[in-house]
């Protein structure tokens, strides 16, 4: 893959990131939250199938194994650590919580929810990788391998819906967000298929305006539609409108990111910038919104909570985790591999 594409999947993984962040700070179910988690975790799983490499599966098990299930432990000790040092955490917290947060792979427990995007990425790259191989030397093996993401799709949606049998798992979700790989293995599989297509190479700077627009409208509208939806709850509500706001929100960002791609380097920096450190603060935003809220709540004698924010409240802690604190926490981890590797 050439410089010019990799700059603007950092420009769509850096667009993507700072809506995570806007996502947890605004009302629960409100308009901005709908449309947001419309379509940002569909995006990230698009950009990784468009940045996939095949190359056999224990090959891709060792380096996803390095890149998604480290950091996966690295970030989760971090809210671990975090909550067993303030007290109003700790004592909410018990050995129970953390087998639960294990399981599930979202610690939601130790005030680190986000990173469930790790462990289900990893799940994904490997069942998309099992896919490729499993089918490699079929006859129609196209054929072969779409029928197999749709019916893992299929597999997730119809666990989604289906209650009886989920109250019976621990958690009443499979473990490691494998339920949410089913779903998300799709986006992944047409973000492969988008790098190995024209589409995008044919994208000019007015084209990408139009085609952005005209994605926008149909995601503003499909998200009043269909309301309130999750990949990683498994809330789809009408699946037909919930796969086309996902496609055409990432459309859009994917449309964006080509055209910032083509302006200024002081914009054009800032979202690469973001993009090339978006793991480090899906790794870390969650705590710090958590930890703005405590500071809010013990300061002011409010009860906030995650997704309660009031609007101002909100618009104040993204603002602050955004620009603030992620930029401060990339600097730290930044120097903190220069020393490691200097030693």
């Amino acid at each position: 893959m050439n410089q010019k594409r990799l700059e603007w999947v950092d420009i769509a993984k850096g667009i993507g990131i700072i809506l995570v962040v806007l996502g947890h700070c605004v009302p629960y179910g409100g308009t901005t939250f709908n449309l947001i988690f419309t379509f940002h975790m569909p995006l990230f799983f698009i950009l990784s199938g468009y940045c996939y490499v095949q190359r056999g599966i224990r090959t891709t098990f060792d380096k996803k194994l390095k890149s998604l299930l480290v950091p996966f432990a690295k970030y989760f000790l971090l809210g671990l650590v975090i909550t067993l040092i303030i007290p109003q955490w700790r004592n909410s917290y018990s050995l129970k919580g953390v087998i639960r947060d294990i399981y599930l792979a979202s610690p939601d427990g130790c005030n680190n929810s986000s990173i469930w995007f790790l462990s289900c990425l990893f799940i994904v790259t490997m069942m998309f990788s099992i896919a490729q191989s499993i089918t490699e030397r079929m006859n129609n093996r196209q054929v072969v391998r779409v029928s197999l993401l749709i019916l893992s799709t299929l597999a997730g949606y119809l666990l989604s819906i289906n209650e009886g049998f989920m109250k019976r798992l621990p958690g009443q979700r499979l473990p490691f967000a494998l339920d949410t790989a089913f779903v998300a293995v799709l986006f992944f599989a047409i973000g492969y298929e988008l790098k190995n297509g024209v589409l995008l190479n044919r994208l000019t700077t007015r084209k990408s305006i139009m085609w952005g627009i005209g994605f926008l409208i149909i995601t503003v509208l499909v998200s009043g539609l269909n309301g309130k939806v999750n990949i990683h709850a498994l809330t789809f509500k009408n699946p037909i409108l919930y796969l086309l706001g996902a496609l055409t929100g990432s459309g859009f960002v994917i449309c964006l990111s080509k055209v910032l791609e083509n302006s200024t380097e002081k914009i054009k920096n800032l979202f690469v910038y973001y993009g090339k450190n978006s793991l480090i603060i899906l790794g870390t935003q969650s705590v710090f919104i958590r930890l703005f809220i405590l500071v809010e709540n013990n300061l002011f004698g409010t009860e906030y909570k995650l997704y309660r924010l009031p609007v101002v409240d909100g618009l104040i802690c993204f603002a602050l985790v955004a620009f603030a604190i992620s930029p401060f926490i990339c600097s730290l981890s930044k120097k903190i591999r220069k020393a490691g590797k200097s030693n």
